[in-house]
């Protein structure tokens, strides 16, 4: 099976990859945060449901890493998820599916109100995560003394395509919210 890096703009598709992973009997041990290369463990084979989650410190705990954040690891843990490891902003989670009795058990978030915001986060952080796409761009968009077509329409042109994804993007959680 070929080794991936960790997919940040579709959590799903890594979520199914490390089930996958851990049936042939590699499971998860940490994600490098710069490259996003995955590092795996032996394990005995079995059908594990990861899951990947945006983490946000809870009111009570300020700071950057969940594994500190007692508010934030006893709300999963108290749904018997195992804490694999965290990537800024993301947390991967795990728990046996034989565990699961119903199909709602193997979801982070399970109602509708929980897995909009979940879409939200999500959302948020794509878009942030390209903003410096159109800040490289601008500056020669805007000189206005210096035009040179060639170089306002290239700029433009990235210009266009981040306004599109982000657009995308919004388009995508409104159509989701309309499904809840």
């Amino acid at each position: 099976m070929k080794q991936q890096k960790f997919n940040k703009f579709d959590p799903s598709q890594t979520e199914a990859y490390l089930t996958r992973m851990h049936l042939s009997g590699q499971a998860l041990k940490q994600v490098s945060s710069w490259s996003g290369k995955m590092e795996f463990s032996s394990c005995k084979p079995e059908e594990m449901v990861y899951r990947i989650d945006v983490y946000q410190p809870s009111k009570k705990e300020v700071g950057f890493f969940p594994e500190y954040d007692d508010h934030y690891l006893s709300f999963f843990r108290d749904a018997s998820w195992e804490m694999v490891c965290g990537m800024s902003p993301y947390v991967v989670w795990r728990k046996p599916a034989a565990a699961v009795d119903l199909p709602d058990e193997s979801l982070l978030y399970n109602d509708r109100d929980s897995i909009y915001q979940y879409q939200k986060k999500i959302v948020r952080y794509r878009i942030l995560s390209t903003f410096i796409i159109p800040c490289l761009s601008l500056p020669s968009v805007l000189r206005i003394f210096e035009w040179r077509w060639q170089e306002f329409a290239w700029s433009g042109t990235i210009l266009l395509i981040w306004l599109a994804f982000v657009a995308y993007q919004l388009w995508t959680l409104y159509r989701l919210k309309k499904e809840l």
